[in-house]
């Protein structure tokens, strides 16, 4: 397994992601934050699309200056450390506040990702400085097929 500082574009792999807390949960985790197994960057990470049949989803990626253990412990999380993968329950408005916050950054890569959490990916583009709003297709914009 690579770094998530060598994911190459054009190549599929599987992405280092190995703890997650996920905020948001739809058929796998829709948002939230992770941590790269190999030099433990943490990012949070948000779907921005997905196609009809739930096979690709593109997810924006996002750095933070914070460690996953931190946001975990900010969460009142006592399990992270034993599980690659934890829900949040509903949080109080302060820790939904915090939450929110550290959303609200802007993704600097984006990745077409298919296959359960964290799954594999064939796609992680920087998008850093690039208005998210502003792109009506994303399967267009990366250039991945939103069929089999």
């Amino acid at each position: 397994m690579k770094c998530c500082k060598l994911l190459a574009d054009g190549v599929m792999e599987f992405l280092p992601f190995r703890r997650t807390i996920a905020t948001g949960f739809y058929d796998g985790p829709t948002e939230g934050f992770t941590e790269c197994s190999e030099c433990k960057q943490t990012y949070f990470f948000r779907k921005l699309d997905w196609d009809a049949l739930q096979d690709v989803r593109i997810t924006g990626f996002g750095p933070l200056q914070m460690s996953l253990d931190t946001i975990a412990r900010r969460l009142k999380l006592k399990q992270l450390s034993n599980r690659p993968l934890l829900l949040v329950p509903p949080l109080s408005d302060p820790l939904e506040a915090f939450v929110k916050e550290l959303l609200a950054n802007h993704a600097s890569r984006v990745a077409a990702v298919t296959g359960a959490w964290p799954g594999r990916s064939s796609v992680w583009r920087e998008v850093r400085g690039r208005d998210l709003q502003s792109v009506s297709d994303w399967f267009l914009f990366l250039g991945v097929s939103k069929g089999r």
